[in-house]
């Protein structure tokens, strides 16, 4: 069975599904100073002139509480915002540069949630990967607030297409063309199945992005289907 040699890393729907209906029941749940955070992103992005680089010691960190469940995944994600356990942060084995760990304040949890020593997770490096002619999706125009320099986003992302030949600089990074997508190499991906880690998984870009399909996850020794929108 050959392996994409990149994976979107995602979380995995069941526990996001479960997590965002609790959220709907509870709205004291979830990383509750999200506006803090949002109003230092952009303070950073002025700064720097890049919102993923590193996080300055002088900045918030999230204040999350989570719900009070037995059981606690290695990874859960928050709108931008992704957590990451002890165990997944040994199993991606990055240096600092590469990704960013911080401690944050989890003023609610259960025991087993707080026995993942949770940090704040954050991918650092972008680089351009997508072939936009090739991929299914709108390209928009904009002008840059910061500089006042004309680019694109992308919307309405159907399919990706990575570039040919395309070789990665580091085992996982941020989409350059649209940066809530992470993308890792195949060693990564099957380095945290096989260490056990839940709560995330790694798809295929090749999957469509929305409506009735059929998507590829990796497993920890290979390939599985996941059948979305059918009726069986």
């Amino acid at each position: 069975m050959k392996f994409p040699a990149l994976w979107f890393l995602k979380d995995n729907p069941y526990f996001s599904y479960d997590l965002g209906e609790a959220l709907v029941q509870d709205a004291s749940l979830g990383v509750i100073n999200n506006h803090d955070l949002a109003m230092s992103h952009y303070d950073l992005a002025v700064a720097t002139g890049d919102g993923d680089a590193f996080w300055p010691a002088d900045f918030p960190l999230p204040v999350a509480a989570l719900p009070d469940w037995p059981f606690a995944p290695d990874f859960w994600r928050f709108g931008i915002y992704d957590f990451a356990s002890g165990r997944l942060r040994d199993a991606l084995a990055q240096p600092a540069e590469i990704i960013q760990f911080l401690p944050f304040d989890l003023v609610r949890a259960s025991t087993a949630a707080r026995a993942q020593d949770y940090r704040w997770m954050r991918v650092l490096p972008r680089q351009p990967a997508m072939d936009i002619a090739r991929s299914d999706c709108e390209v928009a125009d904009y002008v840059d607030g910061l500089t006042d320099k004309p680019g694109k986003y992308l919307r309405r992302i159907d399919r990706f297409a990575l570039l040919d030949g395309f070789v990665p600089h580091t085992e996982i990074f941020r989409l350059d063309e649209s940066p809530a997508f992470i993308l890792a190499t195949d060693a990564l991906a099957g380095r945290v199945l096989r260490a056990g880690c839940t709560g995330i998984e790694f798809s295929d870009p090749a999957n469509l992005q929305g409506g009735k399909r059929v998507d590829r996850i990796r497993t920890a020794h290979g390939i599985s289907e996941r059948r979305i929108g059918f009726l069986d």
